[in-house]
């Protein structure tokens, strides 16, 4: 997964936000993304948004509804919530369980 691509896919969701009448005149600062930081298998993103006083959660809801489905028409994934463990070759490892 690139990350400049994703900053770039949400950039343009947020400039198709600025374009949109209604949602223009409450928009103080466009929607931006920034990768935050590297786990194992996956990249997290944080977005962010400054919006008019007391309507940053109509906001949100419709950045985040842009977002999924740019990335999905993009075929880009969102991590799933599964553990994993990686053993490595050479490596012993005795799992419990609770």
């Amino acid at each position: 997964m690139q990350s400049e691509r994703i900053r770039k896919l949400v950039k343009k969701i947020g400039q198709e936000m600025l374009e949109d009448e209604a949602l223009a005149k409450l928009i103080v600062v466009p929607l931006k993304a920034k990768l935050l930081r590297i786990e194992p298998g996956v990249k997290v993103f944080r977005c962010k948004l400054q919006t008019m006083p007391e309507r940053q959660f109509e906001l949100r809801t419709e950045a985040y509804r842009r977002i999924e489905a740019a990335l999905a028409e993009a075929e880009i994934p969102f991590a799933d919530s599964a553990a994993r463990i990686a053993v490595y070759p050479g490596t012993s490892v005795a799992l419990q369980t609770a």
